[in-house]
């Protein structure tokens, strides 16, 4: 997983409806591209809002932004790449879900 050719990317974002994690990872996507790297995937630390999730869903997908709640967040998971490292768990990293107990 981690070795000599890996780089890790960290960061606060403190506003989802300004930069979105869409937003953030095409960034640094696009940085890695210029220098010939590949974005392998991302982690989520902490809880995460439902719209911010719901915004990548649809940005990666824009067909879903009719279709259910559970098939966004999956287009969201896939796009983000936040099952690249180890499975993503939406009840546990979304917070209204987490408060929920779902």
């Amino acid at each position: 997983m981690y070795d000599e050719d890996t780089a890790q990317v960290s960061m606060n974002l403190l506003d989802h409806t300004i930069t979105g994690l869409h937003d953030v990872t095409d960034a640094i996507r696009s940085e890695a591209s210029k220098l010939g790297l590949k974005v392998t995937a991302s982690e989520l630390v902490g809880l995460v809002p439902m719209q911010a999730m719901i915004q990548a869903g649809i940005h990666y997908c824009p067909d879903s932004e009719e279709g259910n709640e559970n098939n966004i967040l999956q287009h969201a998971v896939d796009g983000l790449g936040l099952d690249g490292l180890h499975d993503f768990d939406p009840s546990s990293s979304i917070i209204e879900l987490a408060i929920r107990g779902d």
